[in-house]
């Protein structure tokens, strides 16, 4: 018989009924939990009763009364966070951290222990903030940073965000900022969030802005930044003013002055993602085609960093998108959609040397799995893909639409050795959506010993049953908890075997697509 999952720190479970129908349509299963919250200053989340979604089968008790559950839940008793979750070292819900009413599409550290986080998001905390939000350290709203964000594609608002010294840089799909005309790129005073007077504007939207001590670089799909020719890259000065000009291209903008030479030859794909600034080379992260003379390079690419013209001589072979870099401990990182990297099998994760001939890392070489049958992009195109990591000292914090880091199951989010790639304990647990549909977490950032990342998750944490479970006889919630990549809409049982059929592609990191065994219970 299956062992029971009583763990000390969550109390005992009970189940106040059970589910009697093989097939139930839209059913959930009410367990009773005594849990403790973590013990912080103060709890700003709720904590769901039950599953976090449907259950649509169970099957008959077997000769030990057990009934296996199938479904489009993930999660059970899931900490309610919406769009954006803090988590702690130790890969707990953070509860200190606010609900987010909409998804939170980018975060940067804010310089004092919280975060700038930016999306299309309505409320924090209940309280109404319109694209764009201040979380203090503690958890906290901030209450004197409540500019808006308004316009946009898609009901998307803003993509990117980043923190340089006093000034918070955004950019995204929007139309004006705090009521005065933006497109797609803006700087807000970090005290207040008033509207500063850099306005360079981007003809289409931006994914990608990233802040040095002179200069942001712009990625996207615009063809025209600051009003000249830019195809998908190029950078806005934000120094002192040149000549008799006073003040800085921040707080006293001219397109003339404050314009810059960067100038990548981009010449097809998609899009810039992702910039990485390192000295004299700066490294590109997208979908495009980046050319010089015969030589073109595509997805992952080193240009000038004041030219943008482009090094021929790396050539990375990325062979898919490329949406997230960071570097590191000498290499470059990188996440995205690909499959090989540097002529190698590499899932979604690589890693460069950023020395001598920047080569493949033979070292750093993790897998990553996403499903590949019932997956929803909610138009990021990032199904199966690592859209974003940090490298925090000895750890690489990544988050995207995988389901699993080297064969063991991560919904969503997870950590990764830095030095090794291997699989660390790190483990947030995001929700999948109640209909079944994997979430996406796009954003992701780390200050001191949070880390904040954000998507479209309606909720984290909580016991992990990735779409099956199994309850005793005597009412209580098993350890049984095979990790299933999508819903399962029915289950049956043959002595110690139990059959799955559903929207699924991977069980226990294995392909199994549509139908399955996990094979004993016991």
């Amino acid at each position: 018989m299956p062992a029971r999952a009583r763990a000390a720190t969550l109390g005992g479970m009970t189940i106040s009924r059970l589910l009697r129908n093989a097939t139930i349509a839209a059913a959930t299963v009410a367990i009773s939990i005594v849990a403790a919250a973590p013990a912080m200053a103060q709890v700003r989340v709720s904590q769901q009763s039950g599953f976090n979604a449907r259950a649509w089968s169970t099957t008959p008790p077997d000769s030990n009364g057990v009934r296996y559950v199938g479904g489009d839940f993930s999660n059970y008793r899931a900490w309610v966070t919406g769009g954006g979750v803090g988590v702690t070292a130790q890969g707990s819900v953070d509860t200190r951290f606010p609900n987010v009413s909409g998804k939170v599409n980018a975060v940067a550290p804010d310089g004092a222990g919280g975060f700038i986080i930016a999306g299309s998001f309505t409320a924090v905390n209940n309280q109404a903030r319109t694209g764009i939000a201040r979380i203090n350290a503690d958890g906290s709203l901030d209450a004197g940073f409540a500019p808006s964000i308004t316009g946009g594609w898609n009901n998307d608002t803003a993509y990117s965000i980043d923190v340089q010294g006093n000034t918070v840089f955004i950019g995204g799909t929007f139309t004006a900022v705090n009521g005065t005309a933006r497109s797609n790129l803006a700087a807000l005073n970090l005290a207040d969030g008033t509207l500063l007077s850099w306005n360079p504007g981007a003809n289409s939207w931006v994914r990608s802005v990233k802040a040095t001590a002179d200069a942001v670089y712009v990625g996207g799909r615009f063809s025209t930044l600051n009003g000249q020719s830019r195809s998908f890259a190029g950078s806005v000065r934000i120094g002192a003013r040149t000549g008799s000009a006073t003040g800085t291209c921040v707080d006293n903008f001219d397109a003339t002055d404050c314009q810059t030479t960067f100038q990548p030859n981009v010449t097809g794909g998609y899009a810039v993602w992702d910039f990485e600034v390192d000295g004299s080379t700066t490294y590109m992260a997208g979908d495009f085609t980046a050319t010089s003379g015969a030589t073109s390079i595509s997805n992952l690419a080193a240009v000038n960093t004041t030219t943008g013209a482009l090094d021929t001589g790396w050539t990375p072979q990325v062979n898919g998108r490329a949406y997230a870099l960071d570097i590191a401990n000498g290499l470059l990182y990188v996440g995205g959609r690909f499959t090989q990297a540097g002529g190698q099998a590499r899932p979604l994760l690589a890693a460069f040397e950023t020395s001598g001939s920047r080569a493949l890392s033979a070292t750093w070489a993790p897998t990553a799995k996403g499903s590949t049958v019932y997956n929803f992009d909610n138009n990021r195109e990032m199904g199966n893909a690592v859209s974003a990591l940090e490298v925090s000292g000895s750890t690489v914090f990544v988050s995207g639409g995988f389901f699993s880091l080297n064969g063991q199951a991560r919904n969503r989010a997870g950590a990764l050795d830095a030095t090794t790639g291997a699989t660390l304990s790190w483990d947030p647990h995001v929700c999948d959506w109640t209909n079944g549909a994997a979430s996406h977490m796009i954003g992701l950032a780390v200050a001191g010993s949070t880390v904040y990342l954000g998507g479209d998750n309606p909720c984290a944490g909580g016991l992990k049953r990735y779409h099956v479970a199994a309850i005793g006889a005597d009412g209580i919630l098993t350890s049984w908890a095979p990790p299933v990549d999508g819903p399962v809409q029915s289950t049956s049982s043959t002595g110690s075997t139990i059959y799955m059929v559903g929207r699924f592609s991977l069980v226990n990191d294995t392909t199994r697509s549509f139908g399955s065994s996990p094979g004993p219970v016991a």
